[in-house]
């Protein structure tokens, strides 16, 4: 999938993915913000 390769090869992106599974939270939500600004 070509979204998912873009989002992987960006640091900003990768380093919330990683702050939020880092987390340990049972739940949680990426804002579609983030998502769109960056698309």
């Amino acid at each position: 999938m070509e979204l998912e390769k873009l989002l992987a090869a960006d640091p900003d992106i990768m380093r919330i993915l990683s702050t939020v599974r880092d987390l340990g939270l049972s739940d949680s939500w990426l804002a579609a913000g983030t998502l769109r600004n960056f698309i």
